[in-house]
């Protein structure tokens, strides 16, 4: 909804809110100027022009038992994603990356938090080049290769990182080493 002044005048739009009942809540909102920019691309070209993206899904690698097992074991940084899909009209795609893989660091700075890769990301441009340190796994959780690959940020104009157009399966599982210790 809208966030409004003294003088009902329109100078923002709420986004989210932190509620607990310890303490009253802090609220956070877009400024009118900066939703008033975002409207106006996307009236004009149906989403916002100039935004970048990787085009990849991943998630933390802390957050699977099995790859925060693998991370630890390899002494990779706390922060590592591991990729779920990869975007066939991304750059990453025609750099050999796979579902599975696990991005370390960006641009010689280690994921030590996910926030790593959405920052770095946040403060570029469309056409910028990432250098991105990839880790591949063997089937049981070892280590097979590691590379660095150099891919350029591509434009979100908010169809090109659908599910469907990924390069590899949506999901692979190159930890079938633990069925045969009970996990």
């Amino acid at each position: 909804g809208a966030l409004v002044n003294e003088f009902g005048q329109v100078i923002g739009i709420n986004s989210s809110k932190i509620a607990d009942t310890d303490y009253e809540g802090m609220g956070f909102a877009v400024p009118s100027e900066k939703a008033l920019e975002i409207y106006k691309e996307i009236v004009a070209h149906g989403y916002v022009t100039n935004r970048p993206m990787l085009g990849i899904t991943y998630f933390p690698v802390s957050s699977d038992y099995n790859y925060a097992t693998i991370a630890w074991r390899n002494d990779l940084p706390y922060g590592s994603i591991a990729i779920a899909s990869v975007s066939a009209n991304s750059d990453v795609a025609n750099h050999g990356i796979k579902v599975g893989d696990i991005i370390t660091a960006v641009n010689g700075k280690d994921m030590d938090t996910t926030d790593v890769l959405l920052e770095i990301i946040e403060n570029a441009k469309v056409g910028d080049e990432l250098t991105l340190t990839v880790y591949r796994l063997n089937n049981n959780g070892t280590v097979s290769t590691s590379f660095d690959a150099k891919v350029k940020l591509i434009e979100d104009n908010g169809t090109n990182n659908v599910p469907e157009e990924t390069t590899q399966p949506q999901y692979v599982d190159p930890f079938s080493y633990f069925e045969g210790f009970g996990y």
